[in-house]
């Protein structure tokens, strides 16, 4: 029969939080396809009662009541089980043991085989890089270890509940109800002790301090009310699920911590939780909390940006499959995120592990983020850019990357060192690259479009230097007139080359005899012409801002952003609408529709630079994220701003390291992809080019 012990004239309930390192996940029989925010169940059979199932598949094994999740180094995930008295240990192959307790409620002695001692309500897991796996003991007020040989022995408090011990030896010190657990860098141990209203640190030479709350419970920012959860970066900054205050605290050095979720947030935080109790972190920084009251989980990016994770915020078990947003999971306590961004959740009240697949991880491809034009000839992510704004790669997998502000054009080779190949030119802005190497851009504020050969000879290919105007169709594009700063190109596959000539609401057409003639546009701006001929069409390009792009099958396509629409023209010239209604959404990134969508149906905010790739499909910016529609014209979103109600939008930029939906790019100026599928994105505000790797 299983013990409830009753304190201070109440009956406990069980607590789960806990703070985990992040360490890679092998590929395992027992993982599904890898299919970016499904979840799935990863272990427990969602009863409390009958085998074990020690020894085989972790889905099907008993969990009662799991509590606490942490990982090692090799890969295996260890599970806390509350009221099950035991921890167990899921290897990479998704089979199942146990590695601490009996299944019998008690508090056996140090010294022996953890497998073979007692304990009460195993609560948190950590593991320090030594192997050790750390395991609080709630009931017991106990934090314990248990070393890489299976021997357990007690770290922290005496079994008595209370306070006391601050600057001695951690094993005299006394607890009240230990919670998380959390290890820094350097081993030392962070300990949610709960009913002390601290969090309490256990350095290497064994003794321990109070880092974090004065001990009496309330809602300054020194004191912290049933803390349950905290976790620590690279930095040595503290995280701590503040339970009882419906908060989470960010703490440094200073003895104040600061809200940053929950009550008391800033704006674009969370503003709304309910006992949120386990806490971590990605690769990116990104803070995951299981808002356990709530029966969600979400993720807090660097930037403060909310983003729901999984559960539909109303208790249950179901979704296993389908996308982790709409599941129901019941009383989520421990998260715990792997290296490589998949999320795990001690699913408590369902007696179950899940798992949320990741999305691809966000990366700096180029730039150090310095405003300056520093490191040629070293390595491409030392160097400076002052605001790189366009990105071509040719097939050799060369990168150019435009630095509009100092003029000049620079070149990333497949080994990544960087130099200057133009200087002098007057906002160079739109790129590509032909199918023998040839570089061309626009040279903006001089109206022209420029090449540069493989011998680094530059010649002007179209547009008279310094004139503006419309003329010249049906004659050389060396004698024609651009517009206004004409900004984008694009080539096809036969290098012919197109120009979003936007100032006169056209597009127009440089063939291999370099010929121009106008492609889509009547030079009228509007909107009109869908199922007709491209040269009848009016188009509202919004002067500068618009891009243009061409795909292997030989179709253009072209942001109409002021008519908020992505339009393509194909090879026998007829135009059409491929993204976007024609009307503004409202309010911003909060589209009718959800991804999954045709593209045609859902309302876009002013779409931006296109790209596309060797599948059919394209992508597009849009304020702050980058949408993609496949060949048969449904809209996904593959990074930045997933547009759930309540988010903030202050299009911001970061999120390297973690997964993509969780980037923000504050101004992504440049797209475009290399051979392999990879999408590169030139931010202006970060001053980076960064990279989302091929699915």
């Amino acid at each position: 029969m299983r013990v409830r012990e009753i304190r201070h004239g109440l009956l406990l309930l069980l607590s789960s939080a806990t703070v985990l390192a992040a360490l890679p996940l092998p590929a395992t029989a027992a993982t599904p396809a890898n299919t970016p925010g499904v979840i799935t169940t990863y272990a427990g059979n969602g009863a409390t009662t009958g085998p074990l199932g020690d020894n085989g598949p972790a889905a099907a094994a008993l969990l009662d009541s799991p509590a606490g999740l942490a990982r090692d180094a090799a890969g295996n995930t260890y599970v806390a089980e509350y009221w099950g008295s035991r921890v167990r240990r899921i290897t990479p192959a998704g089979v199942i043991s146990t590695v601490a307790g009996t299944g019998q409620f008690g508090s056996g002695p140090d010294g022996g085989p953890a497998t073979a001692t007692q304990l009460q309500t195993p609560h948190g897991l950590a593991v320090d890089s030594k192997g050790n796996l750390y395991l609080s003991d709630y009931l017991a007020s106990r934090v314990r270890k248990v070393s890489p040989q299976g021997l357990i022995s007690t770290v922290a408090g005496t079994g008595a509940y209370g306070y006391g011990g601050d600057g001695g030896p951690a094993a005299q010190a006394v607890l009240n109800g230990p919670s998380g657990l959390a290890v820094d860098k350097a081993d030392n141990l962070y300990i949610a002790d709960t009913d002390n209203n601290r969090i309490r640190r256990i350095t290497a030479d064994g003794r321990i301090n109070t880092v974090a709350g004065t001990g009496a419970p309330g809602t300054e920012t020194d004191r912290l009310s049933g803390p349950r959860g905290v976790v620590v970066n690279a930095a040595g900054i503290l995280f701590i699920a503040d339970t009882g205050n419906n908060r989470v605290q960010l703490k440094e050095s200073s003895p104040y911590a600061r809200t940053i979720a929950g009550p008391g947030a800033p704006f674009q935080a969370i503003k709304e939780l309910n006992g949120p109790r386990g806490l971590g972190l990605d690769p990116g920084d990104n803070l995951y909390i299981a808002d356990t009251g709530n029966n969600r989980v979400l993720a807090l990016t660097a930037q403060l940006k909310a983003r729901a994770q999984a559960g539909d915020g109303t208790a249950g078990y179901s979704g296993d499959g389908g996308q982790a947003v709409v599941a129901k999971v019941r009383a989520p306590g421990a998260v715990v995120i792997d290296g490589l961004a998949h999320l795990f959740i001690a699913d408590r009240d369902n007696h179950r592990v899940r798992r949320v697949q990741a999305g691809r991880l966000m990366t700096t491809f180029a730039g150090d983020g310095s405003q300056n034009t520093h490191g040629d000839g070293g390595p491409a992510l030392k160097a400076g850019f002052y605001e790189p704004r366009a990105v071509a790669i040719g097939r050799d997998g060369t990168m150019y990357v435009t630095d509009s502000q100092v003029g000049s054009i620079r070149k990333i080779t497949p080994a990544g060192i960087i130099s200057t190949v133009v200087t002098g030119a007057k906002a160079p802005h739109g790129l590509a690259v032909d199918s023998k190497g040839n570089l061309f851009f626009v040279d903006a504020y001089l109206a022209v479009v420029r090449k540069l050969d493989l011998q680094g000879v530059l010649t002007t290919v179209a547009g008279r230097t310094g004139e503006r105007g419309y003329a010249g169709d049906g004659g050389p594009a060396t004698a024609a007139l651009l517009g206004e700063t004409p900004q984008h190109i694009a080539l096809d596959g036969a290098d012919n080359l197109y120009i979003a000539d936007n100032a006169n609401f056209r597009v127009r057409k440089v063939d291999a005899q370099g010929i121009i003639t106008t492609f889509a546009g009547t030079g009228v701006k509007g909107y009109s012409g869908d199922g007709g001929p491209a040269t009848a069409a009016q188009l509202n390009p919004a002067v500068s801002y618009a891009s243009v792009a061409a795909d292997q099958a030989g179709n253009v396509y072209l942001a109409d952003k002021g008519n908020h629409r992505i339009r393509k023209i194909n090879p026998q010239g007829v135009i059409s609408t491929v993204a976007g209604t024609g009307v503004e959404p409202s309010p911003i990134l909060a589209p009718s529709q959800p991804d999954g969508a045709q593209a045609t149906t859902v309302a876009l905010w002013s779409p931006g630079q296109i790209a596309t790739d060797r599948a059919g499909n394209f992508y597009f910016m849009e304020i702050g994220r980058i949408r993609k529609v496949d060949p048969n014209g449904v809209l996904h979103t593959m990074a930045g701003p997933d547009a759930r109600s309540g988010e903030g939008h202050d299009l911001t930029s970061g999120g390297d390291g973690g997964p993509i939906a969780l980037a923000e790019f504050g101004v992504a100026w440049g797209l475009t992809l290399d051979a392999a599928g990879n999408l590169y994105v030139a931010d202006g505000k970060t001053r980076t080019i960064r990279r989302i790797p091929a699915p």
